[in-house]
């Protein structure tokens, strides 16, 4: 039994591609496999059952979170949970999420009747407050929980001064009543950050393995004390018959660049944006960006204004997710500047199928997948002006004919064998 959360077609996030991928190879192998996932305003009310590429997923009833609940990864519910649980009788529940529908009120149930589980890390905010393992928002952060300190993050991530935001993660408010009051969960902070550690080391504790795709998730797990014989390691990866390998596509002369994803902070589109303007006005780039929240955050407005008038940026568009590759295989390179830790990307993964180096941050999954000078470039952590010197010295080097060694990747079938052993060591 799989609980994501959430799961395609509503959501089509990295988590649901890989829940998907998953299943549908363990299928292939024989094994049977359920997706449980409760209802919410983006499915339709009448679905409680539905299948997705021959995988079986359970709908259940909505899940409802309270403020406290949610620092503390609860959620309520009714019995639809436990009844699936008997009638499906999993040798092993898989979680991929520590919240909503997968939360740790669900893994206490799970607990509680006996069966295996096995949680997968997908994204810093699973063991990170302010969800994004940036501290105060401005550094990469070792990711070692503290009340005192993430407290303080969390303070000057709302627009606190330092020195209050010091002051404020040493103090010890307790109120009745928060849901309805925004001030009294302000003060609270500090308690609620502390409800949040808890759950996090209750949850680990739980959990017979925890399987990670990225080395560095081992260290912040380990640094949090997180017992180190239940952390597992797979290779990411994606299916090779999603994507061809890029062939027979000649430089034009001018240099094609895609950034692919949200137009959000983590994801360093203004690192990108502000490279590319450290770049003399007459150079030959060309930029194009594909993704969503450019037009209904503060952040991609933002982002809007400072490429607008400039012809070296394309207009951000949203293309179905069975036409990024096809567009990507016509770019020059990939460029992910992301500023929060990532575990993988799949961009990543789908511009080394499709052929197509990458330029990205020295961080991270991305450093673990993107050797310099190999199979792509990279640059130091948020510095603009180091990327900048890598698009030139990338336009230099396709200006000569010269080209990037992309390694085949393991195939869908192989991560799904190391998972399975998985399971069966559970």
């Amino acid at each position: 039994m799989h609980l994501p959360a959430s799961f395609l077609p509503y959501y089509t996030g990295g988590k649901e591609v890989f829940v998907a991928h998953l299943a549908e190879e363990l299928q292939n192998m024989g094994h049977h496999c359920m997706v449980v996932i409760h209802h919410d305003d983006r499915i339709p009310s009448e679905i409680k059952e539905y299948s997705y590429r021959n995988i079986r997923v359970k709908v259940l009833p909505s899940v409802s979170v309270s403020h406290e609940q949610y620092w503390k990864n609860e959620a309520t519910f009714d019995d639809s949970f436990e009844k699936t649980l008997i009638e499906f009788a999993p040798d092993v529940v898989h979680f991929h999420d520590q919240s909503g529908g997968a939360s740790l009120s669900h893994l206490r149930i799970v607990k509680r009747l006996g069966y295996k589980t096995l949680l997968t890390y997908h994204s810093p905010g699973q063991s990170c407050p302010q969800r994004a393992l940036l501290n105060r928002s401005k550094n990469l952060c070792d990711g070692r929980l503290d009340i005192q300190r993430c407290s303080e993050c969390l303070y000057v991530c709302r627009g606190l001064p330092l020195i209050a935001a010091q002051l404020l993660s040493r103090a010890h408010f307790s109120f009745d009543n928060i849901e309805t009051n925004a001030l009294k969960r302000f003060f609270m902070l500090p308690k609620l950050v502390h409800n949040f550690i808890d759950s996090f080391h209750e949850t680990y504790l739980l959990h017979e393995g925890i399987q990670v795709h990225a080395h560095w998730v081992k260290d912040v797990l380990k640094l949090n004390k997180v017992d180190k014989n239940k952390i597992y390691y797979a290779e990411l990866t994606i299916p090779d018959n999603e994507i061809e390998n890029k062939t027979g596509i000649s430089f034009s002369g001018k240099l094609k660049l895609v950034f692919i994803g949200r137009c959000t902070y983590i994801k360093g589109v203004h690192i990108l944006i502000e490279a590319i303007k450290k770049l003399p006005r007459n150079f030959p780039v060309e930029v194009h960006f594909l993704g969503p929240y450019w037009g209904d955050t503060a952040y991609g407005r933002k982002m809007l204004k400072k490429i607008r008038g400039d012809i070296r940026f394309r207009a951000p568009i949203l293309l179905a997710p069975n036409e990024v590759v096809s567009y990507m295989r016509r770019m020059d390179a990939v460029v992910v500047p992301s500023l929060w830790p990532e575990t993988g990307p799949f961009v990543v993964l789908e511009a080394f199928r499709a052929g197509v180096p990458v330029i990205g941050s020295r961080a991270a999954g991305i450093a673990q997948r993107v050797q310099h000078m190999e199979n792509g470039l990279l640059f130091e952590w948020g510095n603009a002006s180091e990327l900048a010197d890598c698009i030139q010295f990338f336009y230099e080097k396709k200006s000569k004919g010269e080209s990037f060694t992309i390694s085949k990747l393991p195939s869908i079938k192989q991560m799904t064998r190391q998972i399975l052993e998985i399971y069966q060591q559970l």
